[in-house]
């Protein structure tokens, strides 16, 4: 009899054990998961503001939509809210873009200017 009470002690004893080092082991893989995804988040944010945007910079410099860097020659002028591409005229005086109008649905320009000093004609 008191060999059968000493093993349920026993079996007691070890369940508890293990159900302490589960807990344990548990906290940790919490902790754990809780730090990586902070830290991945934190390194996210970091980028997204410290990243250069697209589109013209203070430098002089622009970024494209896919990040690439690039410096390029002459002035910069604006040519409304998307211009889709930039033509120059046959004699070289004029540069023909044609543009879409911001919240138009949709409606396309023409904008003719000048090519020496990017001015609207």
């Amino acid at each position: 009899m008191k060999k059968l009470e000493e093993m349920k002690i026993t079996k007691k004893i070890r369940k508890n054990l293990l159900n302490r080092k589960r807990t344990t082991r548990l906290a940790i893989a919490t902790v754990v998961c809780a730090g990586v995804l902070g830290f991945s988040g934190f390194t996210m944010a970091t980028n997204l503001f410290t990243s250069p945007h697209a589109g013209p910079q203070a430098d002089g410099t622009s970024v494209t939509p896919v990040g690439w860097k690039v410096t390029p020659v002459g002035i910069q002028q604006k040519a409304g809210y998307f211009p889709v591409n930039a033509v120059l005229s046959p004699d070289g005086s004029a540069v023909v873009v044609p543009n879409i109008i911001h919240d138009q649905n949709g409606k396309q320009t023409v904008q003719v200017m000048d090519a020496k000093n990017g001015s609207v004609l």
